[in-house]
């Protein structure tokens, strides 16, 4: 369709933006690794739709925080929140090792911060999510 592009993949600018910011010494993934080091963070598109038709994508992202203790996973899940709040306004740009070229117009509180403790791996955990409002630059 002449002047639609395909909408940035919002998922990964969010990982990309929390590894450069060395949240969670840069252990920020899409799943869960086979031999995960604690503390770590799972990033994951949940949901969301263009907010403009094809312009302007408003993704759901959910972000996961284990830590060594729950104190630990509170602390990096407050530490992700405030990176991500100040991605708002940002280019991201492949020159700058990004993993695709965006401008990030909005980040808002999408889900609440609750502790949900992992049944399979033991560990406190921490779930919030937010609203990242990009467009292709």
């Amino acid at each position: 369709m002449p002047g639609f592009s395909a909408l940035p993949d919002a998922e990964a600018v969010v990982g990309w933006w929390l590894r450069s910011k060395s949240v969670a010494s840069g252990r920020v993934y899409s799943s869960i690794p086979t031999t995960p080091t604690f503390p770590l963070i799972v990033v994951e598109r949940v949901g969301g739709s263009p907010a403009v038709r094809e312009r302007l994508d408003r993704a759901r992202i959910q972000l996961s925080i284990w830590g060594n203790s729950k104190s630990e996973a509170r602390d990096l899940a407050d530490a992700a929140r405030l990176a991500l709040l100040d991605l708002e306004g940002q280019s991201v740009l492949i020159s700058n090792g990004a993993p695709v070229n965006a401008f990030v117009t909005a980040v808002e509180d999408d889900l609440s911060l609750f502790w949900s403790p992992d049944p399979v791996s033991d560990r406190d955990r921490y779930i919030f999510g937010v609203a990242i409002f990009d467009h292709v630059l």
